[in-house]
């Protein structure tokens, strides 16, 4: 691959820059060099995009666990992370793959690579499915794909702010400000589902009323989260399911997303906003039956295995909740069920 270049500033904890002037860095595809230091890909344990910001894990023998935070000035933050994502996955794929053989499990590992950003995925604790998730970019992908699978399934993922599975677009919320003699603006961006764009797209509307400089882009914003709303094909009606879920209205959004499943058999996202939208009315076997839907979908789905986790240990099952756990480890999300009103 050729040489990633760009600016950068680090970043403190409250995401201040440490220093005025932005400096230069780069990847060659082996080590991420920033001002005089070098780090390899393959000691990266972990990497987030946090609105403009990137933020690596190295872990080396010398100096521990170090989290890096920059923000980039110039460059392509997403290709720099895919591509780190890349290098590394495959080299903690190979050690794993060592390590399981050295336990006398041979033929036990399973590893596919992820048809969007090309990450090597370690399947081995889980059982053959036709879905996998790819915990690099956070995609759910049928494979092979069906006849009645979205041609734009990769698209599809949670949504940042309600935490649903839509298929969420970069949303800017813009707002200006002029008082006397001072004046200013504020902006926010975030990948929001139609269904949470639209609120926030009229609040910005109504402020930006005082102030005329803030309308237009108020109004782009607010025909976006209406335009954008319009998913058509096997999906039609997610994006106004979840609408209706966010408002408590879950019978009316139970009975869309399971004509939407009657349509597309291999849908474990579907089935996870079905297994949220019951937790959220505190039906907890339903819940649960439909996250172990998801699970038999797509097996490594981990937002589905920390719903159901968290339902188990609603219920009291607890050698179910214990089998998961030995499997999964506490890596599954059962906060983020827990912050959609569980």
């Amino acid at each position: 691959m050729a040489t990633l270049l760009f600016k950068y500033q680090l970043v403190n904890e409250e995401g201040q820059p440490t220093s005025w002037l932005s400096k230069k860095g780069s990847f060659d595809g082996e080590q991420i060099h920033l001002d005089g230091e070098s780090f390899p890909a393959t000691s990266i344990v972990l990497t987030m995009l946090v609105k403009k910001v990137f933020v690596f894990v190295v872990a080396d023998a010398e100096h521990g666990a170090r989290t890096i935070s920059l923000v980039m000035h110039s460059g392509n933050t997403r290709l720099l992370k895919t591509e780190v994502d890349r290098i590394r996955s495959a080299a903690q794929a190979a050690q794993a793959e060592i390590a399981w053989r050295s336990n006398g499990q041979n033929g036990a590992f399973r590893k596919e690579m992820c048809p969007n950003c090309a990450a090597t995925l370690n399947l081995s604790n889980f059982d053959t499915s036709p879905q996998m998730f790819c915990d690099y970019c956070d995609t759910v992908y049928t494979v092979p794909k069906q006849p009645e699978t979205p041609a734009n399934e990769s698209e599809y993922r949670l949504c940042e702010h309600c935490g649903m599975y839509s298929r969420p677009r970069k949303f800017i919320e813009f707002y200006f400000y002029f008082v006397f003699v001072v004046y200013g603006w504020w902006t926010n961006e975030s990948m929001r589902c139609p269904a949470c764009m639209r609120g926030t797209a009229w609040r910005m509307l109504l402020v930006n009323f005082l102030f005329v400089l803030g309308i237009i882009p108020s109004v782009y914003q607010l025909i976006r989260a209406y335009a954008s709303d319009k998913v058509s094909g096997v999906f039609s009606g997610l994006h106004t399911a979840n609408l209706k879920a966010t408002k408590r209205n879950y019978s009316a959004a139970t009975k869309i997303y399971q004509s939407i499943l009657e349509r597309v058999p291999l849908a474990a996202g579907i089935h996870y906003n079905l297994g949220l939208a019951l937790v959220q009315n505190k039906e907890w076997e339903r819940a649960a039956a439909a996250f172990e839907l998801s699970l038999d979908d797509c097996s490594n789905y981990r937002y589905a295995a920390g719903g159901l986790m968290h339902c188990y240990e609603t219920l009291g099952r607890t050698e179910e909740l214990t089998a998961m756990q030995k499997q999964w480890g506490h890596d599954a999300s059962e906060e983020d069920v827990d912050s959609q009103g569980a």
